[in-house]
C-alpha cells in the first residue's frame, strides 16, 4: 500500500499513471504501488481525466482563492475617504480603528468586514500606493463592543 495524505504528484506523473491504468492495462494498485502513492488516488486520477480522454483536469494551477469584497475603483475610493481622516468621515477621533473603517466600508459600500481581517486590507492598500510614503491613516486596534457585528471574536 502507498502513502497516506496528500503528497503533491506532478502533473506528468498523473498522465502516466493515468496512461498505465487505461493504455497499458494496469491496475490502480499495481500504478500505486510503482510511484509510491495511493490506490485511490490513481483511481481518482483514472476519473477525473475521463479515462485519459480530459488530460486538463490533472493539470495542477493555483487556486483562485476568495472573490474580493471591494473592486480596485472601490479601493481608490476607500483611500481617499481615508485620507480625509476620520472626524470628516463622521467619527470621533484623530486615529481611525478598524471599527471605524469597517463602518465606513459597510456605510460607503454596502459590504461588511470583520475587524480582524482589516489590518489585511489596508496593508494591501498601502502596498498600491508606494507612492504616498507612509500609509496615510493611522489605525489603532480598539476592542470591539461586546456582541457588535465587527467583533474581532467572529
Amino acid at each position: 500500500m502507498g502513502r497516506q495524505g496528500s503528497t503533491p504528484y506532478g502533473e506528468d506523473v498523473r498522465l502516466r499513471a493515468v496512461r498505465l491504468v487505461v493504455r497499458e492495462g494496469w491496475k490502480p494498485s499495481d500504478v500505486a504501488q510503482s510511484i509510491d502513492c495511493s490506490t485511490r488516488s490513481v483511481q481518482l486520477w483514472v476519473s477525473k481525466s475521463n479515462r485519459g480522454r480530459k488530460t486538463s483536469a490533472l493539470q495542477t494551477g493555483k487556486a483562485a482563492g476568495a472573490t474580493p469584497k471591494l473592486c480596485t475603483q472601490q479601493k481608490q475610493q476607500l483611500i481617499r475617504l481615508l485620507k480625509t481622516g476620520p472626524l470628516e468621515a463622521g467619527f470621533p477621533g484623530q486615529l481611525w480603528t478598524c471599527l471605524h473603517i469597517a463602518t465606513l466600508i459597510e456605510r460607503e459600500f454596502g459590504v461588511t468586514y470583520s475587524v480582524k481581517y482589516l489590518p489585511g486590507l489596508l496593508k494591501s492598500l498601502a502596498s498600491r500606493r508606494r507612492s504616498l510614503g507612509n500609509a496615510p491613516w493611522n489605525v489603532t486596534r480598539r476592542p470591539s463592543p461586546v456582541g457588535s457585528k465587527y467583533s474581532a471574536d467572529r
